[in-house]
């Protein structure tokens, strides 16, 4: 995948699909996601609170993430959901396959190395436990160090 993103036909939508794959977000919670600090902040599609407001993730960036996303620049996803479905069919050489197959990389890559439901956290997803839901909440520092675990490979 990372030898065709690399190619001048790809290079646009390369900084997306890895977003895509190094941080397991939905397609279209690109739109509000951005950088802050050692953190991307997206708004998490499929949760609202009691009282019906927005929810957000945190998800800490991976140091491989560094090396080819500057998460320095805003993220700018300024094209079409199936226009982005279309062109991953392309990159991939398969046209069974969604952006989704990202989100399930991210999520098969960061279980083998930190506990479930910490993977469940970064991708949005509160564990069905009361635990899970309600009391559980990991500090930053712990979160970062988590992710520093994580080896995505190419």
């Amino acid at each position: 995948m990372l030898s065709r993103l690399n190619t001048q036909e790809f290079g646009a939508y390369k900084r997306t699909f890895l977003i895509l794959l190094f941080f397991g977000l939905r397609p279209y919670e690109l739109e509000d996601a951005c950088f802050e600090g050692d953190f991307l902040i997206a708004l998490n599609a499929k949760h609202k609170t009691s009282d019906g407001e927005k929810v957000y993730k945190k998800i800490p960036i991976p140091k491989q993430a560094r090396k080819y996303i500057n998460v320095n620049e805003p993220i700018d996803c300024n094209c079409a959901l199936d226009t982005l479905n279309r062109v991953f069919k392309r990159v991939m050489q398969d046209k069974e396959v969604t952006q989704y197959f990202l989100r399930h990389t991210f999520a098969t890559t960061c279980v083998q190395y930190v506990r479930p439901d910490i993977v469940d956290t970064w991708m949005g997803d509160s564990s069905e436990r009361l635990v899970g839901r309600v009391y559980t909440h990991f500090p930053d520092k712990f979160m970062t160090a988590q992710m520093d675990l994580v080896q995505f490979e190419f």
